[in-house]
């Protein structure tokens, strides 16, 4: 603003642009714009004020136009977790004489002449946004030219087997103890061709762990989580892990005695596939394992178990197993079956009582306890009586004998349905007497009598006894 009366004004530019060289006229007004000039450049400005032909000094004045931003930022530390190293490239055109960078979180890199920068101490897995303006004089700064960018996110650790079966896995994993950020875990399993079989991430939710199914039995597969965040992944925490074998089938007892049992069961479909058998026998009524054998060869397809107690319940397991090439032994499910060995027969059968037509006997009981004893009377090969005998050790059979008959008596015990051996021994009955005799002939030096068979007695031979003078 001058003094008195100004009939206009020139402006002058300098460096010129195009046309701007020459002095422009302002006749109104106390302002000027000039349009087209470089971003980021210096210019002179000189205001001369007119009166007629008169002019006065000139009036200088330098100003920067707005630069315009950087262009090209890219990140150059790829994969680090807790910096972002970025650069940018200049403008084309214009100035540029320090720029600004700033990340999220208001960290600043002030009057950079490089075209690089680095932010450090940063959380792990989080979006960041990086911003950088050029300055060509301090308040003249460009718009910003902002990218986001993500650290990579922590590994997970520990990845490991929680369950396994002949067809499942169950794996389970830690999260990095250091505070990060990010998006989802995603876990994968290389298949036994080398395909990879993603879970996606909707499947996991938030839990650390997952369970894969339909696998093969005593395979070795490899188990991959990781983290992502955005672009970025943590490292692969990978963990071989082996199914179980398949369990074998059909588990019976075959045979057994009063100190052994004998099982047999159906293999594994292909015994190369493990390493052998695990077979134990348990004390039914005490837990405790009584004989125990991991030696048996994947080729078995039966056990004997020796030096048992008579008359007992046992329980066999049975499972198959491999070793891996770390030594770990890998068994599968286990099958049970419940046996029992056989008792011990009674000992020293006893005839307290016989007569023409009926026994009384009794015996020893076994030294271990009884459910009841089998007893049984034959005649020959014919059994005429079958019987069981609770709480008792004797027995008394009144009828249905037949005097003068040789019997075979044998005693057997039971418990846990099973029978012993019997205990045996021969006994005969006494005869019934014959009817009275009867004097048929005598002579001078002999007498002769005749007596009637007993009834319902086989008579082998007759015994005669005869006194003379009351003396035999």
């Amino acid at each position: 603003i001058t003094i008195g009366s100004v009939s206009y004004y020139d402006v002058s530019v300098s460096p010129p642009e195009g046309s701007a060289g020459a002095p422009s006229n302002v006749n109104q007004g106390w302002m000027y714009t000039r349009s087209g000039l470089t971003p980021g450049t210096r210019y002179r400005f000189s205001v001369v004020s007119n009166v007629g032909n008169v002019s006065s000094d000139a009036r200088e004045q330098f100003f920067y136009t707005v630069p315009n931003p950087p262009k090209d930022l890219v990140r150059d530390d790829e994969g680090a977790t807790t910096s972002l190293a970025v650069s940018w490239a200049k403008p084309d055109i214009g100035q540029c004489a320090t720029v600004t960078a700033t990340v999220t979180g208001g960290l600043s890199m002030n009057n950079l002449k490089e075209s690089a920068t680095s932010f450090t101490s940063l959380v792990p897995g989080k979006l960041y946004n990086v911003s950088v303006v050029c300055s060509v004089e301090t308040n003249i700064n460009s718009a910003p030219h902002s990218i986001s960018f993500y650290t990579k996110p922590l590994p997970v650790s520990n990845v490991r087997a929680a369950r396994r079966t002949h067809s499942s896995l169950t794996v389970v994993w830690d999260e990095s103890a250091a505070i990060q950020e990010y998006d989802k875990t995603l876990v994968r399993l290389v298949e036994v061709d080398g395909s990879l079989k993603e879970i996606p991430a909707s499947q996991l939710g938030t839990s650390r762990t997952h369970t894969f199914t339909s696998l093969n039995a005593g395979t070795v597969y490899t188990v991959q989580v990781y983290n992502v965040s955005g672009d970025q992944m943590s490292d692969l925490v990978s963990q071989d892990i082996i199914t179980t074998p398949h369990s074998p089938n059909g588990l019976e007892q075959i045979s057994q005695s009063t100190t052994s049992v004998s099982v047999s069961w159906t293999p594994v479909a292909d015994p190369t596939t493990i390493s052998g058998y695990e077979i134990n026998i348990i004390h039914g009524s005490n837990g405790r394992v009584t004989a125990s054998d991991r030696n048996v060869a994947s080729g078995s397809t039966s056990y004997q178990f020796g030096d048992l107690q008579p008359a007992t319940q046992y329980i066999v397991s049975l499972q198959s197993y491999l070793v891996d090439n770390n030594g770990n032994i890998l068994a599968s499910d286990a099958i049970s079956l419940t046996v029992t060995t056989d008792p011990n027969p009674p000992v020293n059968i006893t005839v307290t009582s016989r007569v023409y037509t009926a026994l009384t006997f009794s015996w020893t009981p076994p030294e271990h306890p009884v459910e009841n004893y089998v007893v049984s009377i034959k005649d020959g090969e014919t059994y005429l009586i079958r019987s069981q005998v609770t709480a008792s050790s004797s027995f008394q059979q009144s009828s249905g004998l037949k005097a003068g008959t040789t019997y075979i008596i044998e005693v057997s015990s039971r418990r846990f349905n099973r029978i012993s051996s019997p205990s045996i021994v021969v006994v005969n009955l006494r005869p019934l007497p014959p009817r009275a005799a009867t004097l048929v002939n005598r002579t001078t030096t002999s007498l002769t009598i005749r007596w009637s068979a007993p009834p319902s007695t086989d008579i082998s031979q007759y015994v005669i006894e005869w006194e003379l003078d009351g003396v035999m």
